[in-house]
């Protein structure tokens, strides 16, 4: 090497030793710097959501906690009924409304899960009374006035189907129901006020005749309303077996008590709509 590429070789290793350490302290105020900024940044971003979290209308759901309702756990439910026979019993029955029967219903609804959990399905047990016909007989020298009544009595287990959300004006609702139904003639003294009054010792009930078979059946309906008490309405359609029953105007006690009357046999299948109160 010549001296003067040695003295240029040696003029650029002190350039590169003063330049050295300039160049550290650029680096690390770099790296300072970038540090500050996000940190800058940081700050801004985590400012700016708290003031929009701030200024965010509140979530009504959030602000406002709805406690569910409890889930049902027992219901009573009774109204009036309206029956319309099959067109083979109906042509037996001759009263002045219609060839119709009449009465009340009831029944009571449990939830399997107790307080547990709502369900819907209800089990439970319905109950029915209908009245089609009152025959009253005169009295005679040897027997006081009679009435006789002919009903049909319904004893039914129930199985209910229904929406569980209790918030809802309208429910609708399904049913099925399997159990007896009875056909009952009832004979007894047709007590006036003062029998009743003075509580004569003459017996009331003369006789009570009954049939029985399979009652099944299916419903529909609704209730309306929220709260303690509810509207509620049903239509029922219940199949029936063939059953014996005392046929109308057939009663005759004679002088010594005894009874005497004819018997026909019908279905005993009938649609009936009920209308009342759901607790």
């Amino acid at each position: 090497m010549d001296p003067y590429e040695a003295d240029n070789f040696i003029m650029l290793r002190k350039n590169a030793v003063r330049v050295r350490p300039v160049l550290g302290a650029v680096v690390r105020l770099g790296l300072v710097a970038t540090a500050l900024l996000l940190t800058l940044a940081a700050g801004v971003n985590a400012q700016s959501d708290s003031v929009s979290a701030f200024n965010k209308p509140a979530d009504t759901k959030d602000s406002l906690s709805v406690t569910p309702e409890p889930p049902e756990v027992l219901a009573l439910y009774a109204g009036g009924l309206l029956a319309l026979p099959s067109a083979e019993f109906r042509s037996t029955i001759h009263n002045s409304i219609f060839n119709l029967a009449a009465g009340l219903g009831g029944g009571l609804l449990i939830n399997p899960f107790g307080k547990n959990r709502a369900t819907p399905i209800l089990l439970g047990f319905d109950f029915n009374y209908l009245n089609y016909a009152i025959d009253y007989t005169d009295a005679t020298a040897t027997m006081p006035p009679l009435k006789t009544s002919f009903n049909i009595f319904t004893y039914s287990l129930v199985v209910r189907a229904r929406l569980t959300d209790r918030t809802r004006k309208f429910t609708p609702f399904a049913d099925g129901m399997i159990g007896i139904r009875e056909f009952a003639t009832t004979t007894k003294v047709d007590k006036n006020v003062n029998n009743i009054i003075y509580n004569t010792n003459q017996p009331e009930v003369i006789s009570r005749i009954s049939d029985t078979g399979l009652n099944f059946g299916l419903g529909a309906g609704f209730t309306v309303g929220r709260g303690p008490v509810v509207f509620t309405c049903r239509l029922m359609f219940l199949w029936g077996r063939e059953v014996d029953y005392v046929i109308r105007n057939s009663v005759v006690v004679d002088a010594n008590g005894y009874i005497t009357y004819s018997k026909g046999s019908t279905t005993t299948s009938l649609l009936a709509l009920q209308v009342g109160m759901k607790l």
